[in-house]
């Protein structure tokens, strides 16, 4: 989940194996917007998930949670 947010791995630092580390040519810019398209899209997807698990209650079950 973390590489789909943010693109890189996350660092353990327990890891004792080869640690990738980002170019320092890569534009900062570009990764800034590129995460904020991936945290609206997965922002997107949560809505969508929450509606129709909404959708899916019966209407006792809306109530109780309302």
């Amino acid at each position: 989940m973390y590489f789909l947010i943010y693109r890189v791995y996350p660092r353990i630092l327990s890891d004792k194996s080869d640690i990738v580390e980002l170019p320092p040519e890569i534009d900062r810019d570009k990764q800034i917007r590129r995460l904020s398209d991936t945290r609206s899209k997965v922002n997107e997807l949560l809505l969508i998930y929450t509606i129709k698990k909404y959708k899916n209650l019966s209407a006792e079950e809306r109530v109780v949670n309302s």
